[in-house]
């Protein structure tokens, strides 16, 4: 079944799937990665990679859409791989930390894990001895290097039951709807984010790491604004509650409109992540990004707000106008 310019329905969805097991499911491109990944683990005196099989669905479509729809990166339909997993396959495990690789034109999977291999960050996720299960796609067209073909596609995660938050982070017990708050339902989220505590502790170590940041870069330091760290959290805890993840908001929008909207303030930029475990984990993925590291190391934004909720991460940065809307 061919994947249409738009999000699949359910119906398609399924199809697709039937498709996928019709035709053999695991192919042995994937299986050889897989094997060779596990490999480079054993290799390295860690234990190997356990497949599942909605991750491999999953990665499967990833690589598959990329070739059929020619994009490489970000699929214009459902963002990141990570939705694909759980709002397209819904992916019922709860994931406390994950990553994802792509690749293309080379056509074994020999010379993609080489690849992977060496990059500093991306051997790292294959030698990660928290990541416990992997999905892969592999769509090889017999294309040679040079031509968009021979699409590759991988999600390592770690999977663990119960719930994702630290216990000494607060957890918010007001379920987000989808659609607009009302002003009485947002006042109620703002008493509830004063009461328990406001800003967490995870938040507050992220703007330390952060502005440790601009100290090695020569910059000064980002001040923590109140109804930044609001809108931060808030985006964090909607991006969890309703299941995405983007930068524009399934309810609000553009990615400033939160801010503005709703905390009467102004942003220049967002940075956002998903499933890194801990403050030193999200600022040092940021850190590895060429756009997110811009953002944090930009000398004209003065103030920051952070956001935590579950396994959903947001730095939202301000300058002089942002509590001018």
């Amino acid at each position: 079944m061919s994947i249409p310019s738009r999000r699949l329905t359910t119906q398609e969805r399924d199809q697709w799937i039937i498709n996928y097991h019709a035709r053999g499911g695991v192919n042995s491109f994937e299986l050889e990665l897989i094997r060779l990944v596990n490999r480079e683990r054993e290799n390295a005196d860690v234990a190997p990679l356990a497949v599942n099989q909605t991750l491999m669905l999953a990665a499967r479509f990833k690589a598959q859409s990329m070739l059929e729809l020619s994009y490489f990166g970000i699929n214009p339909y459902y963002s990141s791989l990570t939705n694909i997993v759980r709002e397209l396959f819904e992916y019922d495990g709860v994931i406390l930390s994950g990553a994802d690789h792509l690749m293309r034109w080379y056509p074994t999977a020999q010379i993609v894990v080489q690849r992977w291999m060496a990059i500093a960050d991306q051997r790292a996720n294959l030698l990660n001895p928290h990541f416990v299960e992997v999905g892969v796609g592999a769509v090889n067209t017999g294309l040679g290097q040079g031509s968009f073909s021979n699409l590759w596609a991988m999600i390592l995660v770690e999977t663990e039951e119960g719930v994702i938050n630290p216990p000494n982070i607060p957890q918010s017990e007001i379920q987000l709807p989808n659609r607009r708050l009302t002003q009485a339902e947002l006042d109620e989220w703002i008493a509830e984010y004063r009461y328990l505590g406001g800003v967490n502790e995870f938040e507050q170590e992220v703007l330390r790491l952060t502005n440790i940041e601009r100290a090695n870069a020569g910059l000064a330091p980002l001040n923590m604004n109140p109804n930044l760290m609001m809108s931060s959290r808030f985006k964090a805890q909607i991006m969890a509650d309703l299941n995405y993840f983007d930068h524009d908001c399934i309810v609000y929008g553009n990615f400033t409109n939160i801010s503005r909207e709703l905390f009467s303030s102004r942003i220049r930029a967002e940075n956002i992540a998903i499933w890194q475990r801990t403050p030193e984990e999200v600022v040092a993925a940021w850190m590895s990004s060429p756009g997110h590291r811009a953002a944090i190391l930009n000398p004209e934004y003065t103030q920051m707000g952070v956001g935590f909720f579950r396994d959903r991460w947001v730095q939202k940065f301000g300058d002089a106008n942002t509590a001018n809307p």
